[in-house]
């Protein structure tokens, strides 16, 4: 009997043994499913633009070619904002809702001076950009790659100043808040069982407006007239850190 009781405490202790070592070998596997929040940082890649057109008596005319002038708004600034979302994982498959609102430094401007001469002055900006977006990912136990895109909504503005140093000028402004789409992809490593940490890439198209450069009162020939086009559009590199509850 004694010898029956040793044998199986060996076989007990070896089972449990085998047990902790088969633990070690193969990590639990980690469930993305559920809410988090987080924060974001990073820059804005601007691809905005604004333009002068020449309308009214000005078409067909090329002596006032210099009137028309596309400036480009390609500024490199800093974005950074909170996040919120959820996900739903199916076996390696991972279905999120996500959505966040930012900050984005994005103003920038030009003047030029015409040999005419013609004096242009353009100023763009999108102060802010929000987005609702659905991820679809494939997880790797903590590692979880996503396509994702969606809703953009944002803070846009331009201005135009059009003038010869004469008797002519015109101006105009447009701002509004623009709702557009998104689109983009990323990573995300959940390092602990709340915490992740991700690397984001995201295309944000905020649409396309024209609108009227006011001809001056004191403007001798009122057919002469400019419109002014506006398109904003930008990308986002980012980084998150998120929460999971």
């Amino acid at each position: 009997m004694t010898k029956k009781l040793l044998l199986a405490s060996v076989v007990t202790v070896f089972a449990a043994s085998g047990a902790c070592a088969a633990d070690l070998v193969e990590p639990a596997v980690y469930d993305w499913t559920g809410p988090y929040i987080g924060l974001n940082a990073g820059v804005g890649i601007g691809d905005s633009s604004v333009e002068s057109i020449l309308d009214g008596a000005f078409v067909g005319d090329p002596f006032y070619d210099p009137y028309a002038h596309t400036f480009e708004n390609d500024k490199v600034g800093f974005t950074g904002g909170v996040t919120a979302g959820y996900n739903w994982q199916i076996d390696n498959f991972v279905l999120g809702l996500e959505g966040d609102f930012n900050y984005l430094d994005s103003k920038d401007s030009e003047s030029v001076r015409d040999p005419l001469p013609v004096n242009l002055d353009f100023e763009t900006k999108i102060d802010w950009f929000a987005t609702v977006r659905p991820r679809l990912g494939l997880a790797f136990e903590s590692i979880l790659l996503y396509i994702t895109g969606g809703l953009a909504i944002g803070d846009v503005s331009s201005d135009v100043d059009v003038n010869d140093s004469g008797s002519y000028s015109w101006s105009g402004s447009q701002s509004k808040t623009a709702l557009g789409w998104t689109i983009g992809g990323g990573g995300e490593w959940a390092f602990s069982d709340g915490w992740s940490i991700k690397a984001e890439y995201l295309w944000v198209d905020l649409g396309s407006d024209t609108f009227d450069l006011d001809n001056d009162p004191a403007n001798p020939l009122q057919e002469y007239t400019l419109k002014a086009k506006a398109d904003y559009q930008f990308s986002v590199a980012r980084v998150g850190l998120n929460f999971r509850f």
